[in-house]
């Protein structure tokens, strides 16, 4: 098992003898970046537990409960977690245990993540919770304790590399033009490879590079940023519709297909909110590479090589403190997640960095 899933070898040693030895506890966290796998090392064991089978494989196993973020905001909502907390401990279907995986289970309102807590101090012992996160600190720690927690690393550049040749037929000069960019997580190397050149991050570098004083141009900037963003979001919710409206229309009550809609809108929701964040994250990256060069550091070193030549010009000139970037494109995030427009978070944080 886990053998089609590359990296994170530990975690594949640790749930495995888990599995075998069946010591398999009632509830895990699963941590680490976005793209590097916990879904799929979730349904793995999963297998492990249950037994392949063709409705496991086609995704409609009746033991196999899984839980995404809905709605406009992109949360798990309290209606959803009573529901969760009501099929824990219902008998197993067809399996010896349920499985319950929470996508981006830091998505809930503190309201939603105290309705979760007596299943958490009190599972039922023939299921298997698995919550699934990016960003653990978010987590009410009195649910954090309850959770044995796996924390996830990124991927090795050289697997991700071997994985996109091999498994995802892309060529090899892509693969290791795009890999380097990926951090780690195999999702982001793939969509790189297939997509191509990102745009919002040639708009956000390009703009970076330049530092222009001039506020027209900002606005220029934002307004493309903004643009960009919008064409992200239309294409993740048709993808979106796309995988999850394949069942026929016919088959839907009126129940099935308003929760299927509260799905693909709390999807689109996430998926943004990682766009922005992806974004931000570029942005301290650039001036984490400033201040690597003017500590001497080698160039091998930088998170955007190919801007080498223009990140040195810049990094003889003062440069913010990393803390107070950080501290801002925090700012620009919470902004954001409150439905600030993108255009308006970005142009209160390029402007405060310049004022730094």
């Amino acid at each position: 098992m886990f053998k089609s899933i590359i990296g994170n070898d530990p975690v594949k040693g640790y749930l495995t003898r888990a599995a075998e030895r069946n010591m398999v506890g009632n509830s895990y966290l699963f941590a680490g970046p976005d793209g590097i796998g916990k879904s799929l090392f979730a349904l793995e064991l999963a297998k492990l537990l249950i037994g392949d089978s063709p409705k496991l494989q086609h995704g409609n196993h009746p033991d196999i409960h899984v839980y995404r973020p809905e709605g406009k905001i992109g949360m798990h909502s309290i209606d959803a977690m009573r529901q969760f907390n009501r099929e824990v401990y219902l008998a197993p279907s067809e399996a010896p245990r349920k499985i319950f995986i929470l996508h981006d289970a830091d998505r809930m309102l503190a309201t939603s993540a105290n309705a979760l807590l007596k299943t958490f101090e009190e599972p039922a012992e023939d299921s298997l919770m698995i919550l699934l996160s990016s960003s653990p600190e978010n987590f009410l720690p009195t649910v954090l304790s309850r959770c044995r927690r796996i924390y996830f690393q990124p991927i090795d550049d050289e697997l991700i590399i071997r994985w996109l040749i091999e498994e995802k037929k892309i060529d090899q000069a892509t693969a290791e033009k795009y890999v380097p960019f990926a951090f780690g997580s195999a999702g982001e190397a793939l969509r790189l490879c297939l997509h191509g050149q990102d745009e919002i991050r040639r708009l956000t570098l390009d703009f970076l590079s330049a530092r222009s004083a001039y506020y027209p141009d900002l606005q220029q900037f934002v307004k493309a940023i903004g643009q960009a963003m919008e064409t992200i979001k239309a294409g993740i919710e048709e993808s979106a519709r796309a995988e999850l409206c394949k069942i026929e229309k016919e088959d839907l009550t009126a129940i099935h297909r308003e929760a299927i809609e509260k799905e693909i809108s709390g999807l689109v929701s996430t998926k943004f909110q990682e766009e922005t964040d992806r974004l931000l994250c570029l942005v301290i990256s650039w001036h984490r590479d400033l201040h690597l060069l003017q500590a001497g550091c080698s160039q091998k070193l930088l998170a955007n090589p190919d801007y080498a030549p223009l990140l040195k010009q810049l990094a003889s000139k003062p440069t913010p403190s990393l803390e107070q970037i950080e501290q801002l494109a925090e700012q620009a995030r919470l902004a954001i997640k409150r439905f600030l427009p993108v255009e308006n978070a970005l142009e209160t944080l390029f402007l405060q960095i310049k004022s730094g």
